[in-house]
């Protein structure tokens, strides 16, 4: 029996740890591949490979620490930065839509857009969900676009001290009509110069100012004891009095998505209000603009119905180049379900549009281009 023994523990040494189960000597060795038969192995990859970095079965070793696989420092940061990167735009020959009446003429435009939660992505039926940072471009508003704005946002609010806002171009010079509020209405009407202020804002500074037809010295005189109430309501959305000069703020006077940009000129051409943002130079020259109307949305995270693209790639085209891509941000899920989109070998997506006006009040039809490699983008 001793002999016996003695060999039995020469065996252990020789294969490893034994176990006794119902009078059956064991190895671990043995154990451990028979718990590893009906289980498959977890696999850690590296950031850098697909290959497996190490492995590690389930029921192996209790006391062995399972093998992790860290990320080079930089690598983790450059990813990070990436994922909650802003998504760059740019913009060419674009009516955009604020609302069905004021609408942005974007003549060439490059900026990013930027999240206003850092936790969610950039998502187009959100409006509220991000801003448009302006780099530099040109963006043009018609008298009445610029009058809809005033009227529908800036002094939508009661007892505003203006309502009944008209807009007119002459020259060089702007005229404004409308209605104050003083212990009776009274029509008024402002004729004066704008400039873009060292703040990047537009400034309306008069050369004629009419109560009734009567001409009075200034601001002062126009509003009277209403100044105080005018000021109050108007200047959280984007309108102040300085002095005898009216300023106006595009960051805060047009509703989400909000502008962020600095305006470093401005002129009149016809009936239109010229912004210049940045250096201006955001697009191609004039001999290379007619090619197509188009948004183009790169990188970052974005969101359109129940679509996610991250690193995104997504761009807009108008369909009928012969005029400016009428787009409305509102409505923008009836213009993509009346077009066709197509993948590109870079794995993004081209979506092919007609214009809001066109389709506006009209039932939308899906336009399947399979056979062609195209397919119908409906969110």
């Amino acid at each position: 029996m001793r002999t016996l023994s003695i060999l039995l523990l020469s065996v252990a040494f020789a294969f490893g740890p034994i176990y006794l189960k119902s009078g059956v000597v064991v190895s671990a060795a043995s154990e451990n591949a028979q718990s590893q038969k009906p289980q498959s192995p977890e696999v850690a990859y590296s950031r850098d490979s697909s290959k497996p970095a190490a492995s590690s079965a389930r029921g192996s070793d209790p006391e062995a620490k399972p093998t992790t696989v860290k990320a080079k420092p930089g690598r983790r940061k450059a990813r990070r930065a990436s994922s909650g990167a802003p998504t760059r735009v740019q913009m060419r020959n674009v009516d955009y839509h604020i609302d069905d009446t004021t609408v942005l003429r974007v003549r060439t435009l490059r900026g990013a857009l930027l999240r206003t939660n850092r936790a969610a992505p950039a998502f187009f039926d959100d409006r509220e969900s991000f801003n448009i940072r302006i780099d530099s471009g040109i963006i043009g508003m018609t008298a009445d676009s610029l009058a809809s704005l005033l009227n529908n946002y800036v002094f939508a609010y009661p007892k505003a001290p203006l309502k009944d806002v008209r807009l007119t171009t002459e020259g060089n010079q702007i005229k404004m009509k409308g209605t104050v509020h003083k212990v009776t209405d009274l029509p008024f009407e402002i004729v004066g110069e704008l400039h873009a202020t060292p703040e990047g804002k537009i400034q309306l500074h008069p050369t004629s100012i009419k109560a009734a037809g009567i001409p009075v010295k200034g601001l002062m005189s126009l509003f009277g004891i209403e100044l105080d109430e005018l000021i109050k309501g108007t200047e959280s959305r984007g309108v102040k009095i300085d002095d005898n000069d009216i300023t106006m703020d595009p960051e805060i006077m047009v509703p989400p998505p909000q502008i962020r940009g600095k305006i470093t000129a401005i002129r009149i051409e016809g009936d239109e209000v010229i912004q210049v943002f940045g250096t201006g130079n955001s697009g191609p020259t004039p001999s290379q603009r007619r090619g197509p109307n188009f948004m183009h949305y790169r990188g970052g995270t974005i969101r359109f119905g129940k679509l996610t693209m991250t690193n995104a790639d997504l761009k807009l085209v108008d369909q009928d180049p012969r005029n400016p891509f009428d787009f409305s941000l509102e409505h923008y899920n009836k213009q993509l379900v009346a077009g066709y989109s197509k993948n590109t070998p870079k794995l993004g997506l081209v979506v092919h549009t007609p214009d809001y006006s066109k389709i506006q009040g009209k039932s939308s039809k899906v336009i399947s281009r399979s056979a062609t490699g195209n397919s119908a983008l409906k969110p």
